[in-house]
């Protein structure tokens, strides 16, 4: 056998064993049942991992009534490092990251105090090292930068191409720029993809088929189809925020008009309603406010108009929401499964639950890493 051939076999049981303790702590007899992997291959993967400080033994399983507890394993979170970085329209940050998704430190930046895209990322790379060495993370420990960014970006290339509201780095090869600065991995992706995958790992497979959308200043999409990522042609499938549910509607920045995102981003709606606070609408609509109700009644018509096309097209089981419309969901989410299900050709057999994410407001950041980890737990790169 080619020591390529041996390199990737051992890399495949590493990935297979980090799969069962990334859900909690496991014995190595439950790792073996878990895993399909050999006692033999668990006991020797597991005795390198110690030795080099990515697992420790961390306490005693349940005997479950016969035979005596089991010393249980856990992954050591501060192994291993990931930089992420968000880019939006009005904000950047950089983030120091641990294997269990948690922020380290952060730092945050306005982005009008930028003129040029170089400046931008040479600020946000030199913030990285600066947290690396406050927290006496050595080079060592770095898994890679991953790059947060709104759509359409060609996440191959690692380039930025025309969101809307982010002129400065329109076409600009981040990644490329990066990559020259530093010896680590490079991934640059939609923000929306990025929050997907973070999503998914949380669900631990508990949808297959399903959608993911995240509203704020915009509206991004993912699809995730029998548990993997749908990314389309070129990887720019997802711009449900770009779809159009007026034909002659309001003009958006992408060219077209009647874009969603024109409608329910939280700046539409707050621009058509003049309400500064969202979670005092969704109150005020608990105690039948004739106006609040009605905020949450065309956010539910606009909202399903694009729903059904994607429902109607992909036919998933779930869709799942994040963002600020996570706030009291049930009303809300209530309205938009009844029109779905009453206009919806394929919902109107077989019923789609919409579903708040799991993910909380401080996993926005962190899944800015969430790209180089999955790669890193699924052994996909060489450290």
């Amino acid at each position: 056998m080619k020591k390529s051939d041996t390199r990737s076999i051992k890399a495949n049981n590493i990935a297979l064993l980090y799969e069962c303790l990334r859900n909690g702590a496991h014995s190595r007899a439950q790792i073996v049942q878990n895993s399909g992997l050999s006692k033999a291959t668990v006991t020797a993967i597991v005795g390198e991992l110690i030795a080099d400080g990515a697992l420790r033994e961390s306490g005693l399983s349940e005997a479950g009534g016969v035979g005596r507890p089991r010393t249980t394993l856990e992954l050591v979170k501060d192994y291993r490092y990931a930089i992420g970085m968000t880019l939006h329209r009005r904000r950047a940050s950089v983030n120091l990251i641990n294997l269990a998704y948690e922020i380290v430190d952060t730092a945050d930046f306005a982005m009008r105090d930028f003129s040029t895209p170089e400046q931008l990322l040479d600020t946000l790379y030199d913030t990285a090292m600066r947290l690396c060495q406050l927290h006496d993370v050595k080079a060592e420990q770095l898994i890679g930068i991953g790059v947060s960014t709104p759509g359409p970006v060609d996440y191959r290339s690692g380039i930025i191409h025309q969101p809307p509201g982010l002129t400065l780095l329109h076409h600009f090869p981040v990644r490329e720029y990066l990559s020259n600065r530093c010896l680590i991995p490079v991934y640059l992706d939609h923000d929306s993809t990025l929050l997907a995958m973070r999503e998914g790992q949380l669900r631990k497979g508990d949808l297959k088929n399903w959608i993911f959308v995240g509203i704020s200043d915009g509206i991004g999409s993912a699809f995730f189809c029998d548990g993997k990522l749908y990314r389309g042609n070129g990887g720019y499938a997802g711009e449900l925020g770009h779809t159009s549910i007026e034909r002659n509607g309001i003009p958006c920045a992408c060219g077209n008009r009647g874009c969603l995102e024109r409608y329910i981003s939280m700046d539409a709606l707050r621009l058509h309603f003049g309400f500064e606070d969202y979670p005092t609408v969704v109150d005020r609509a608990e105690q039948n406010d004739a106006a609040a109700c009605e905020v949450l009644d065309y956010i539910a018509e606009m909202f399903s108009h694009a729903l059904v096309n994607y429902v109607n097209l992909v036919n998933p089981e779930a869709i799942v929401l994040h963002g600020e419309l996570n706030y009291k969901p049930t009303l809300l989410f209530s309205k938009i499964e009844r029109l779905i299900s009453r206009h919806s050709a394929v919902a109107g057999i077989r019923a789609v639950r919409v579903l708040p994410a799991c993910m909380r407001r401080e996993d926005n950041a962190a899944a800015s890493a969430a790209a180089i980890l999955e790669a890193y737990f699924a052994q996909k790169f060489k450290q």
